[in-house]
C-alpha cells in the first residue's frame, strides 16, 4: 500500500466574486506546493453563485 499526501486549504469566499474566489484559491495551491511538495492531491472547496 502507498500513502497520499492530500492538502485541503481553508479559504474564505469572495462576496459576489466566484472568479475572483477561485484565483484566490489557485493562489493557495500554488503556496502550498511550494511548501509541501510532497503533496499529490490538493482538494477545493465548494465555490457557488450567491
Amino acid at each position: 500500500m502507498r500513502a497520499l499526501a492530500v492538502a485541503a486549504p481553508e479559504t474564505t469566499p469572495v462576496p459576489h466574486g466566484l472568479e475572483a474566489g477561485w484565483l484566490r484559491f489557485t493562489d493557495q495551491v500554488r503556496t502550498t506546493r511550494e511548501l509541501f511538495p510532497h503533496v499529490q492531491l490538493v482538494t477545493g472547496p465548494v465555490l457557488r453563485r450567491d
